[in-house]
């Protein structure tokens, strides 16, 4: 059972499940792993770019149109 309590809880969820570490996805972005750059951004304090986001999902196996799903957006988009 994965337990995390924030907004990017599936894709914690889904690197347990492929069992990825933030090591890994460290190495797979090209960042010093002891910067705490993944941490960061699974924390909500630095934000994800969108080309990080697609190496992510890629590594997962993950398709692009779930996207949303493990990239949730900052705000709820409203309609004007």
């Amino acid at each position: 059972m994965c337990k995390a309590n924030d907004r990017f809880i599936e894709l914690q969820c889904a690197m347990k499940r492929k069992h990825v570490t933030q090591v890994d996805l460290a190495e797979e972005l090209g960042f010093d792993r002891h910067n705490g750059g993944i941490s960061a951004r699974l924390a909500g304090r630095q934000p994800w770019r969108l080309d990080e986001a697609y190496k992510v999902l890629d590594r997962l196996g993950i398709p692009l149109s779930e996207i949303f799903t493990y990239f949730p957006p900052d705000k709820e988009v409203q309609s004007l």
